[in-house]
């Protein structure tokens, strides 16, 4: 696989376009839980790297934890 099927943690931007793409607000506090999250699934899944596709399922079953856009 490509490194761009993959999300890095570390980048805002990749955490900004996931946020953005699930319409939740691209704030810190929102990255923040979106890190964690992250954490969380790849211990869950134990995996060292997560795709675009698992990010996205992760948001989708934790999204009450994010802000919303107004």
């Amino acid at each position: 696989m490509t490194d761009n099927k993959f999300v890095n943690f570390q980048e805002d931007h990749e955490l900004n376009y996931q946020l953005k793409k699930h319409e939740l607000r691209q704030t810190e506090a929102n990255r923040e839980k979106l890190q964690e999250i992250g954490k969380q699934t790849r211990k869950d899944t134990n995996k060292r790297k997560l795709t675009q596709d698992e990010v996205s399922s992760a948001i989708s079953r934790n999204k009450n934890q994010f802000e919303k856009k107004k």
